[in-house]
């Protein structure tokens, strides 16, 4: 039986996993990627990234308001918002690291983005994390399985690091030059000095 609980806690703690590599990456490398290759000014970075955590801060009450009115399903009353939010974080989430052919409105994606990003991470986070209650009665295997899903999401903020570190890394390789070979003597001009 203590098998059983603890394979559901490993189960319920991977679901976050996504989520924590996405935030992950976002937090450490997305001001980069504004600054270096969207090539977007450090004021408007600096309200890309205030919008969002705005953004983010704003969606908890509401989320809290949304799925405590909205009706039980045969899957229960968390489980259609931790699935319908999931599509359209990554649709966010890709989108957020995209590149608009446009460069004048670029600051004004990437509002969008991020806000859409974060708050859509809120409406998937909350149920989520509520969920929680609902997989046991016993609060010993409810700290269990939160113990699981805080590990679980900590190795999924490691790995967001990680590998959008590496893909980071090979775009900012240094640029050498290549060695051009000369076909014979090369003369100086006189007035080349």
């Amino acid at each position: 039986m203590q098998d059983a609980y603890r394979s559901h806690g490993v189960c319920y703690g991977i679901g976050g996993v996504p989520n924590q590599i996405a935030s992950s990456a976002t937090a450490f490398y997305l001001q980069l990627f504004l600054l270096d290759i969207a090539q977007i000014p450090a004021a408007q970075v600096s309200l890309v990234l205030f919008g969002g955590k705005v953004s983010g801060a704003a969606a908890d009450p509401v989320a809290g308001f949304f799925i405590n009115r909205s009706r039980r399903t045969g899957s229960g009353r968390l489980m259609p918002w931790v699935l319908g939010c999931t599509p359209f974080i990554a649709l966010a989430y890709f989108f957020l690291w995209f590149l608009p052919p446009f460069t004048s409105l670029r600051g004004l994606w990437y509002t969008t983005c991020y806000c859409l990003f974060q708050a859509l991470a809120t409406f998937f986070q909350v149920p989520y994390t509520a969920l929680t209650m609902l997989l046991t009665p016993c609060p010993r295997e409810r700290d269990s399985a939160t113990a699981y899903r805080m590990t679980v999401e900590m190795a999924g903020t490691l790995m967001g690091a990680t590998v959008h570190g590496l893909i980071v890394s090979g775009a900012h390789r240094p640029h050498r030059c290549e060695a051009t070979a000369t076909l014979g003597p090369v003369t100086v001009s006189p007035n080349a000095t």
